[in-house]
């Protein structure tokens, strides 16, 4: 009885938890990085989701609690570094993001 109960409230807290609202948005994009081809597609299969207003959201991205995470790592990526404002940098910060 009292595992039923656990698993039922389990249950209405994750199911209460997906109201929480989570931003899951790709702003607009500026300047696209000029890069040679082979170089673009690593860029946009290895760091685009988090580094570009081009973000691709899986599905687990709009399931709490994991969409909170996804969203985060996001936000901190795009802050990090992003590559939709490829050209408000200027050529110094451009080499310190690389290295």
């Amino acid at each position: 009885m009292n595992t039923r109960r656990i698993l039922l409230g389990l249950l209405a807290f994750f199911l209460v938890i997906q109201i929480v609202p989570v931003e899951r948005s790709n702003p607009p994009e500026g300047e696209r990085l000029q890069a040679p081809p082979a170089v673009e597609e690593i860029l946009r299969r290895s760091c685009m989701d988090c580094h570009s207003n081009r973000t691709h959201w899986p599905w687990y991205a709009y399931v709490a609690p994991t969409s909170w995470l996804v969203a985060h790592d996001v936000e901190e990526g795009r802050e990090h570094l992003n590559f939709s404002t490829w050209e408000i940098y200027d050529e110094d910060e451009r080499v310190d993001l690389f290295e």
